[in-house]
């Protein structure tokens, strides 16, 4: 009994780290992207790091809600593309790269 119960919590601990996992974004996905210029459906084949170049850029970035509007305005507006939806991969990506430049 004591065994099964062992292994049925190891199983619940693995699932929550993968789950929790899962919810951030990848730097180095976040770092492609931010170089990609068909992100988003891009109409003007531009990339993120063609206005966003220097590090002090950064510096001052918002995080949480407001950097997923924010990059949705540059993606609307100056690339002409699709805006990405808040939650979606690509969106937890990009703002990780971010954040992670920030510092």
């Amino acid at each position: 009994m004591k065994k099964i119960v062992f292994i049925t919590s190891c199983f619940f601990v693995i699932s929550l780290v993968s789950v929790c996992l899962a919810l951030e974004g990848n730097i180095e996905r976040g770092k492609k992207l931010f170089s990609d210029p068909k992100l988003a459906e891009s109409t003007k084949n531009l990339a993120c790091i063609a206005c966003h170049t220097e590090k002090d850029t950064f510096k001052s970035v918002p995080e949480g809600k407001e950097l997923n509007y924010l990059i949705n305005i540059c993606i609307a507006e100056h690339m002409e593309g699709v805006g990405l939806l808040h939650e979606s991969q690509e969106m937890k990506d990009l703002k990780s790269y971010i954040i992670s430049r920030k510092k």
